[in-house]
């Protein structure tokens, strides 16, 4: 067996968040009809397995990489027309769509000899154009920081005995 054309179903995570998401509301929604008849004993491991696998990925998805529960049909829309301009590949699309990096080094990582093809100020703009179109949770320093820098610090006085 061959397989002629590798790369032509690939989906961003967001792609896959929302089909989880659609999944749930579906069983949700089929949970208050009530209990379907059992198809069979292999059927109904098969299903406990698929289900396994599906609360893992949403697990991945919402807890350790949830970026992608942040935006919007409109936000990769978006992502995507402004990133056709910039000559990438289908691939460096979808892997900085996933692994939507935060600075220079992670741009760097995701695009292909990204220093002979593209210049600064074009790398500059792929970083503005991923930080319009696909916003980011802040991160727990981020907030840290910012609230210390709403508040003014107390400073403590020392008694000298």
């Amino acid at each position: 067996m061959e397989c002629i054309n590798p790369q032509k179903a690939l989906l961003s995570n967001y792609e896959v968040y929302a089909l989880l998401q659609s999944k749930r509301a579906e069983a949700a929604a089929a949970a208050k009809r009530g209990p379907k008849p059992d198809k069979g004993d292999k059927a109904a491991k098969a299903k406990k397995q698929g289900m396994a696998v599906e609360r893992e990925v949403y697990y991945y998805l919402t807890k350790v990489h949830d970026v992608a529960t942040h935006w919007s049909a409109e936000n990769v829309t978006a992502y995507l027309e402004a990133m056709a301009h910039y000559k990438l590949l289908k691939g460096e699309k979808l892997m900085l769509l996933n692994v939507r990096p935060r600075n220079l080094v992670g741009l760097l990582t995701c695009i292909e000899e990204a220093d002979d093809r593209f210049d600064n100020d074009e790398l500059a703009g792929i970083l503005e154009v991923l930080d319009t179109t696909l916003p980011l949770p802040m991160l727990e320093d981020e907030e840290m920081a910012e609230a210390g820098a709403a508040e003014p610090e107390e400073t403590m006085a020392m008694d000298e005995d």
